[in-house]
């Protein structure tokens, strides 16, 4: 956030564990950044966490879990102000 700050780039910052985002405001973000779940996925600690495996789960079932898990979500959405 500081280098945004910093250049003068107008953004909201989201904290998804205060404000979960929706499952459709989700696709509408991977759209928008032409991406697929997993490429924004945290997977790391949460799926080891949790014995998962993100190519056995399907786009829309990775889009399920980060849009009900905070640990999965993508670590900051930042939006042209």
């Amino acid at each position: 956030m500081l280098i945004l700050k910093e250049a003068g780039v107008d953004f909201n910052a989201i904290d998804y564990y205060i404000n979960p985002i929706s499952k459709e405001n989700l696709k509408e973000l991977l759209k928008k950044m032409n991406a697929r779940p997993c490429d924004i996925l945290r997977t790391r600690e949460a799926f080891r966490k949790q014995n998962l495996t993100v190519d056995l789960l399907s786009d829309d079932a990775l889009t399920d879990l980060m849009a009900s898990n905070p640990d999965f979500d993508p670590t900051s959405d930042y939006r042209k102000g």
